[in-house]
């Protein structure tokens, strides 16, 4: 599966599940609030990347997107824009508050 196709399915997995049941996303957000939704959403979104990086497989795991037929050449480069992005992402998060708590933990 390329990386458009798995962006375009969780996406609409999530524009679904919203529309399926508005009453469960508002009630989900006061229950949770707002701060606690983003951060589950940033930790889903981050996590993938992380764990790969970590064990030093991203580049090998990566799913390359090549619309103009390049895969060769962005193969090369996918796996650092992946990083790049999600580093530049999360940076202000990571500046952010104290290392207390459950969301300081993520933090670390």
């Amino acid at each position: 599966m390329d990386r458009r196709k798995f962006l375009q399915k969780s996406v609409t997995a999530g524009a679904v599940a919203m529309l399926d049941s508005p009453s469960h996303a508002v009630a989900a957000s006061s229950v949770i609030g707002d701060r606690e939704y983003w951060i589950d959403l940033l930790v889903r979104i981050a996590d993938p990347v992380l764990e790969a990086l970590s064990q030093q497989r991203l580049k090998q795991s990566m799913p390359v997107e090549a619309p103009h037929g390049n895969a060769e050449e962005r193969r090369q480069f996918t796996y650092l824009e992946a990083m790049g992005r999600l580093f530049s992402g999360i940076a202000p998060w990571l500046e952010s508050g104290c290392s207390a708590g459950k969301e300081g933990l993520l933090r670390m």
